[in-house]
């Protein structure tokens, strides 16, 4: 943590902890990640807090313990920009290593309500890739899924 620009914590609730007859006991944000929050912002480095929820999440408990909050609901079935995989390598000043990712069939299944469940989507497609987020930093490649 010494050496990092930003923390961004990515938090929330799930689904599963709320929805159709199934409502969360109170709307305080979950009690492990208000510890995470306090502990994050005693390292003095800004601190982001993404929140994922359906529904109302009290901050109250760790006001002034963040930087920024931002608000992310949750994407639904017909949600996106999502990642299918991922390779995490160390690597020295100065050194390069090559990442390979194989993306199976699954990586390309999305929910096909004709049949109420995954199936593999035929399309155009576009695989983002680069040493960050930022589009600058991005390359891509693109094709097709028959």
């Amino acid at each position: 943590m010494k050496n990092a620009d930003v923390i961004i914590i990515i938090g929330g609730i799930s689904a599963q902890m709320e929805g159709e007859g199934g409502d969360k006991a109170d709307i305080e944000l979950p009690k492990v990640q208000q510890r995470l929050v306090r502990a994050m912002h005693a390292t003095g480095r800004p601190v982001v807090f993404v929140n994922c929820s359906g529904s109302a999440i009290a901050f109250g408990c760790v006001e002034g313990q963040y930087d920024a909050l931002l608000q992310a609901w949750y994407a639904g079935q017909g949600g996106a920009k999502a990642l299918k995989g991922f390779r995490k390598l160390s690597l020295k000043p100065g050194e390069t290593k090559k990442a390979v990712i194989t993306l199976d069939n699954e990586a390309f299944e999305y929910y096909d309500e004709n049949i109420d469940e995954l199936a593999v989507r035929p399309g155009r497609y576009r695989i983002l890739y680069g040493t960050s987020s930022r589009d600058k930093d991005l390359q891509s490649v693109d094709f097709v899924v028959r």
